[in-house]
């Protein structure tokens, strides 16, 4: 029955229908939206989706919307957004439709596979992340430099923990590598959908993340997500305006803090491969690191 409800109405109803948050997927059923942050992102693509519906006059609401409707948009949206924008609408039709649809090239001008490793696009130079890095207080600096060399998330900064106290998440395949090269003190992040992964923090940030050490952990709340933090840094949607707030003062611009994850990639790809791996083999051990498990995500990280 067609609904006439507005376009984000019907797809926060759509993804609500599909969501269980805080699950992970060895707990869940597959194609179960565990992620805040996938939610939000599915539902921006779902009320694209109603937009186009409506301006095409093929329905009122995604209550109407078959395989073959869902294709035909995407088949036309490649024209005109990047090749990570048209995978997650592709992966927000799944869900709702409870199908596979067939997977979609970008034509909108997507950097190939082909392209080197370059400091162009999407991260900065060490110069200029210095001169961002100057701009914020003791404790988002060291917040920062905690991202970069480790290639948390801004909301894994509230999950870390010592690994005595967070094992890493069981019945993935960890390779035995994906540590190659780092020394320092293993501690573990929870990220997305409730995956933990151990992260290799060097000698001198760990003690003095240990200096922020809170004796009681304190709950915060950040996008809609309550965290217990056993550490007195700032992180999440707090550290990411603060970041994105340096930037346009010591540069007039921002990349966003989510940049110095890319920073991270880009790095350990290029070490990994100067110490032989190929380049498959070094985007494997990447994905790990930033707990993708899946080259093809990691991969965009390197442009």
């Amino acid at each position: 029955m067609p609904s006439f409800r507005s376009a984000k109405s019907q797809a926060r109803h759509a993804v609500k229908k599909v969501t269980q948050l805080g699950t992970s997927k060895q707990q869940g059923e597959s194609g179960i939206i565990r992620s805040v942050g996938t939610v939000r992102a599915y539902e921006q693509s779902l009320r694209n989706v109603v937009g186009w519906m409506h301006s095409q006059r093929i329905g009122h609401s995604l209550n109407e919307l078959n395989r073959e409707m869902a294709e035909r948009y995407l088949s036309e949206r490649c024209a005109t957004v990047s090749q990570s924008t048209l995978d997650q609408d592709r992966q927000a039709l799944q869900a709702v439709l409870s199908c596979k649809l067939s997977v979609i090239k970008s034509q909108s001008g997507q950097t190939s596979r082909s392209k080197p490793l370059s400091e162009t696009s999407r991260i900065y130079s060490s110069e200029q992340f210095n001169m961002v890095l100057a701009k914020l207080s003791v404790e988002q600096r060291f917040a920062v430099q905690l991202s970069a060399a480790t290639g948390l998330r801004a909301h894994e900064i509230y999950t870390l923990r010592r690994i005595s106290e967070q094992p890493k998440s069981a019945g993935r395949p960890w390779d035995r590598e994906r540590h190659l090269g780092q020394s320092g003190i293993v501690y573990t992040a929870r990220g997305k959908g409730g995956l933990v992964r151990e992260i290799v923090i060097p000698n001198a940030l760990a003690r003095e993340l240990e200096s922020y050490r809170l004796p009681i952990p304190a709950t915060i709340r950040d996008r809609g997500i309550t965290y217990k933090s056993y550490y007195a840094l700032p992180g999440g949607q707090r550290l990411s305006a603060a970041f994105s707030k340096a930037s346009k003062s010591a540069l007039g611009w921002s990349k966003g803090l989510h940049s110095v994850r890319h920073m991270f990639a880009q790095q350990n790809m290029l070490w990994l491969m100067r110490q032989g791996k190929t380049y498959d083999q070094a985007l494997l051990l990447v994905s790990q690191k930033l707990a993708h498990f899946r080259p093809a995500i990691s991969e965009r990280y390197l442009f």
